[in-house]
Formats: C-alpha cells, sequence, structure tokens
C-alpha cells in the first residue's frame, strides 16, 4: 500500500541510498572476458522493468556508483537503452551463435535465498534466455554464497553494490583492481590510475 499511495494521510517520500542491487559479472569467465558479451548482456537487461516489477518502482535504475546529489554526479551520463534485437545481433557477430537447441552458451546466476536477490533473478533470467543465454540458478544460504563470492567461483552474481558521495566508495571499491568489492576481477591499469589520481582531487 505504501509503494502505491494508497493510504490516507501518509506521504511516501524518497532518500539517497549509499547500497544499490546489482548484477556482478566474473571477468575471468571465457565467456564474459568478451566485452562484446558484456555489451550484450547489458542491453538484454531491462532495468526498468526490473524496478517496476521487482521492486514495486521504488528503486530506480542507477547510471552511477554514487549517491543523488553528489559533486560528482553528472546527469546527463546514461546507460544505453534495452536493446535485444541489438544485443542478439551483437553475439552474433561475435560468433555466439545459436546452437540446434535454441541456446548460445550457458553461464551460472549465484544468489542468496533472499526475496531481493530472487525478484531479480526471475526477471533478469528470462530476459537473457530471450537472447539465447540460458541461465543456470545458483541458490545458496549466506556463509556459503559469501564464500563463492570471495572466492570468484561465479559467473554472474547478485550481490549488492555500495557507493557513497565519494568516488572512492563505488568507483574504486567496485572496480579498482585492488578494490575491497571487485568481486569480479575488473582490471584495467588505465581506469586504475584515473581512480588513484580522483582520490588526490
Amino acid at each position: 500500500a505504501l509503494a502505491n499511495n494508497t493510504l490516507p494521510d501518509v506521504i511516501v517520500s524518497g532518500a539517497g541510498s549509499t547500497w544499490s542491487y546489482g548484477v556482478t559479472i566474473n571477468h575471468n569467465n571465457e565467456y564474459l572476458s568478451n566485452s562484446a558479451v558484456r555489451e550484450a548482456i547489458h542491453l538484454a537487461t531491462d532495468r526498468n522493468e526490473m524496478s517496476k516489477k521487482g521492486f514495486y518502482g521504488l528503486w530506480q535504475p542507477n547510471n552511477h556508483y554514487h549517491m543523488d546529489g553528489s559533486i560528482w554526479a553528472k546527469p546527463d551520463a546514461k546507460s544505453p537503452d534495452h536493446n535485444p534485437a541489438l544485443a542478439e545481433k551483437i553475439l552474433d557477430e561475435a560468433g555466439y551463435t545459436k546452437g540446434s537447441d535454441g541456446w548460445r552458451f550457458e553461464l551460472g546466476l549465484l544468489l542468496e535465498p533472499k526475496t531481493s536477490g530472487r525478484a531479480q533473478m526471475n526477471l533478469l533470467k528470462p530476459q537473457l534466455e530471450a537472447i539465447g543465454i540460458k541461465i543456470n540458478e545458483l541458490i545458496h544460504e549466506r556463509a556459503t554464497f559469501r564464500t563463492l563470492r570471495k572466492a570468484a567461483e561465479f559467473d554472474l552474481i547478485i550481490t549488492p553494490a555500495r557507493y557513497g558521495v565519494s568516488p572512492n566508495e563505488g568507483y574504486y571499491n567496485q572496480f579498482h583492481t585492488e578494490g575491497t568489492r571487485n568481486y569480479g576481477g575488473f582490471s584495467n591499469a588505465e581506469y586504475d590510475t584515473l581512480i588513484e589520481d580522483v582520490q588526490t582531487v
């Protein structure tokens, strides 16, 4: 009722969060190490549908790794629109064509048995399978989940992403080679240098 503003005399307001629900990609996976595959997955993911159906529209898609209102915000920087047709074209051109069974390849999706994670999985799985990527659900309780996450023993993982008002919170911790929450193993020397330079500003 709160989500739909149907309670009389109750005003619902939002506040910036330092956390977001996200899907982390393992950059060392044989398929996901290819930037074309990562681009296709992004294009196939309908974040607006996920927000509306999974979180009642209250958790809006985010294009940044910092809080709203941060001095590092760049409002005109946006992610590409949902475009599954383009995603399929990119995969075809990259050599990942569909087999006789309709699949290009398969990936495991690791998550905890939480309502938020299941909501994302229930929406993300059909979106990716629609472009020919078979998704295997790997649901584990917290201790096992965290062990697998720390060891990077996953293809895709639904795990919270933390960010704050400074670039160090999100851009460093999530993506710097030495980032504490860089579970996907992203590593790029040029990116690391840029983030290190920003920390001195």
